[in-house]
């Protein structure tokens, strides 16, 4: 899968402001797995919002959670069972969905991207005990995986650096409705909800992508052409938010406007 760095800019600038499609797994046979071997004797059962989307802030907490059980789960089974619920990706995915469904219920795009995010932390972890390549391409993977660690720990700051400054902006913003502490505080929440929405489904691009590349065995440089294009394209992106922002606020504040 050679593809050119402006196709990956394009791309991920579609992409990422639309609906994120569920990973597409690899599966080589039919597996019938069970959650038992992944869950750990950590039975916690962590509450979360009994409506159909649970609160974006939860997301981190959650995936926390969920990654702890299949991490440890995974820890603990014997090589050739790591190998084989990695080789049968379906079946994990299915087995994951089945660890979260019982224990949480959350939307589909949230159970997306824990498994996904889970799956990533297996596959990473599965370089130690790879035994059918040699050191020089588990290097270079690591070196993969070094890279979508860094490009992610940028990404983090970002997102932190425009959250911040669109909160600055609901605090400070004069509107001619002369809107109230309460009810900025209140257009707050639905635009932080909103914009956690937005930073899952980069994340989930950002990790779906980098998944199906190692899946393609793709090379090193092709992983930085791609991060490459994803940072060069965050500027637009942000731009892009700001604007729904500014749009956002002046829907709400005439629509308050109007109901007084």
């Amino acid at each position: 899968m050679n593809i050119s760095k402006l196709f990956y800019f394009f791309i991920y600038l579609i992409v990422v402001n639309i609906e994120v499609p569920c990973l597409s797994m690899q599966a080589d046979a039919p597996f019938k797995g069970d959650s038992s071997n992944l869950e750990s004797n950590n039975d916690t059962n962590t509450e979360v919002n009994s409506e159909n989307e649970a609160p974006y802030t939860v997301i981190n907490d959650l995936e926390k959670y969920i990654n702890d059980i299949v991490l440890k789960g995974f820890n603990n089974s014997s090589p050739n069972k790591k190998k084989d619920l990695l080789k049968h990706r379906e079946g994990l995915k299915n087995v994951i969905h089945e660890i979260i469904k019982r224990k949480h219920k959350i939307s589909i795009n949230q159970r997306d991207y824990i498994v996904t995010k889970a799956i990533y932390e297996l596959l990473k972890g599965s370089l130690e005990f790879m035994e059918d390549i040699d050191q020089e391409k588990k290097d270079i993977k690591n070196r993969c995986f070094w890279m979508k660690e860094y490009h992610d720990s940028v990404r983090n700051s970002e997102w932190h650096d425009l959250i911040k400054i669109m909160k600055d902006e609901f605090t400070i913003r004069e509107t001619p409705e002369d809107l109230t502490n309460n009810e900025k505080e209140e257009l707050w929440e639905m635009w932080y909800s909103n914009l956690m929405k937005r930073k899952m489904e980069d994340e989930l691009t950002q990790t779906t992508w980098f998944i199906n590349m190692m899946d393609q065995q793709e090379t090193e440089s092709s992983f930085k052409t791609f991060f490459d294009s994803s940072s060069l394209s965050w500027n637009s992106y942000k731009s892009y938010l700001i604007s729904e922002m500014n749009k956002f606020l002046t829907r709400e504040t005439m629509k308050r406007s109007k109901m007084s």
